[in-house]
């Protein structure tokens, strides 16, 4: 499970493409306040970012505190110049995204066992649905 900080980049592209498909790599970079050369360059790794400007991408794109600390301490662990620096941070990196995945396994599990929602959800597009609890259950 290795994420880096640019894989974040573009999952998020790839999330704003979802819901407006004709948002461009270029309005991506001016969104974010790079040039799209420059984007292009920290995507195919030719290029970085600095910790100043991590923070502010991910105030931009609204990161909520785990997923900031997540992209902040990746871009961290990637360009820091200290090799022991580095390897803290990577550590950490990989502490973080294993929290995540416990979390989000919690969640599923959690939806999982409750899975009676999701069925009389989907009865509610059947043709003869009545709004009633016996007709329900």
């Amino acid at each position: 499970m290795k994420l880096d900080y640019r894989d974040i980049l573009i999952e998020e592209l790839e999330r704003i493409q979802e819901k407006k498909a004709s948002f461009s790599s270029r309005a991506y970079a001016k969104y974010l306040g790079l040039s799209p050369s420059h984007l292009s360059d920290v995507l195919k790794k030719r290029s970085g970012l600095s910790k100043a400007k991590a923070i502010e991408i991910s105030e931009k794109l609204k990161f909520p505190d785990f997923r900031k600390e997540l992209f902040v301490t990746s871009v961290e662990a990637v360009h820091s110049r200290s090799k022991k620096q580095r390897e803290k941070l990577s550590k950490k990196v990989k502490e973080l995204q294993l929290q995540r995945y416990r979390f989000l396994k919690e969640e599923v599990l959690s939806l999982l066992s409750e899975w009676h929602h999701f069925a009389i959800l989907e009865m509610t597009k059947l043709d003869d649905f009545q709004l009633d609890a016996k007709w329900v259950s």
